[in-house]
């Protein structure tokens, strides 16, 4: 007979968190913090939970968390309070849609651009300009690996997203040519590695949070860096 065996800890936060208005079950809950680690994710994520329900149900957030199914409920919720905060602050109405939206990461990063371009958009009109004027330099393909030039600020912001660093900080200098970012990728649509070229040579060149990529793929930059030095661009 199929058995459920919970701890202390996840029946407190049942008893926090299920009752009749939230509508949410102890495996609901348990399924909310079940991969806590410490006192101090326990509190991030009951603080973002608090956050979240301010705008939509605790029921309508458990369905939203469930839809997207993350690796990491704590991410996941600091990205989706990231995302209603900045659309608020661009002065956006809240409905359904956009408050429970079909893919909170894209939503995200088409937001989080909307942001950045309002602050500054000088820098998403630099990065347009050095796309158009150095593509045929900079995008190449190399042994199955496309090496590409960021066109917008919503590039930097989902490589950024999508691979956990901070390459978006880096937006405005290569928009004024002070460093060169670009995209490396097997599949041209999912990011996989960032480089940063400064004065001709490799600066930075990380994949997911920071880890360094493979040997053999370190090789195929060195090849990719010998074809654009050809060129003796200022902007590398």
């Amino acid at each position: 007979m199929f058995q459920l065996h919970f701890t202390i800890k996840q029946l407190f936060y049942y008893k926090k968190y299920a009752n009749d208005k939230s509508g949410l079950s102890l495996i609901d809950v348990n399924y909310i913090f079940k991969d806590i680690d410490s006192l101090r994710t326990t509190k991030s994520i009951i603080a973002e939970i608090d956050k979240a329900t301010k705008y939509i149900t605790l029921k309508k957030l458990f369905n939203f968390i469930k839809r997207h199914d993350p690796a990491s409920i704590q991410d996941f919720l600091i990205t989706y309070n990231d995302y209603i905060e900045m659309f608020l602050s661009l002065g956006i109405k809240t409905y359904k849609y956009n408050l429970l939206p079909k893919d909170l990461y894209k939503s995200h990063d088409s937001v989080n651009t909307q942001v950045v371009i309002k602050e500054d958009p000088i820098v998403e009109e630099n990065i347009q300009k050095r796309y158009t004027d150095f593509q045929d330099v900079y995008n190449l393909e190399i042994k199955g690996y496309h090496f590409l030039l960021p066109s917008s600020v919503h590039d930097f912001l989902m490589e950024s997203n999508r691979l956990k660093h901070c390459v978006q900080n880096y937006a405005s200098d290569h928009s004024k040519g002070l460093t060169t970012i670009i995209l490396v990728r097997q599949d041209i649509n999912t990011p996989l590695y960032t480089l940063e070229i400064k004065l001709g040579t490799v600066r930075q060149f990380q994949g997911f949070k920071h880890k360094e990529p493979p040997i053999e793929v370190r090789h195929i930059v060195d090849d990719y860096l010998t074809l654009i030095n050809k060129h003796k661009l200022i902007a590398v």
